[in-house]
């Protein structure tokens, strides 16, 4: 269950905006204007949070995907003689 956003209006922000930056501690904070949102402000260190997840959800996906290509006969697998092949080209090429 998620946590009730913190809102304040972009009147606020623009007066108490030291104010506004403080929310920021406890979570995202919702910006309304005339009661309907148009942005979220988040920490720098909360979206490198959100973004960091974005990352590894799509790692994951990648992985599943390559996963699912291998099982309907889309791509061959490497063998282990052909992965240190590979491996040596790539460490040639740093």
């Amino acid at each position: 269950m998620h946590k009730l956003p913190q809102m304040t209006s972009i009147a606020e922000l623009r007066n108490k905006h030291l104010y506004v930056f403080g929310l920021l501690a406890q979570g995202p904070v919702v910006i309304n204007s005339r009661s309907h949102p148009v942005g979220v402000l988040v920490s720098p260190t909360e979206w490198d949070r959100l973004i960091g997840l974005l990352e590894d959800q799509q790692d994951i996906i990648d992985a599943l995907e390559a996963k699912l290509e291998i099982a309907e006969g889309k791509v061959e697998m490497m063998t282990q003689d052909e992965i240190k092949v590979w491996l040596a080209e790539d460490k040639l090429g740093e």
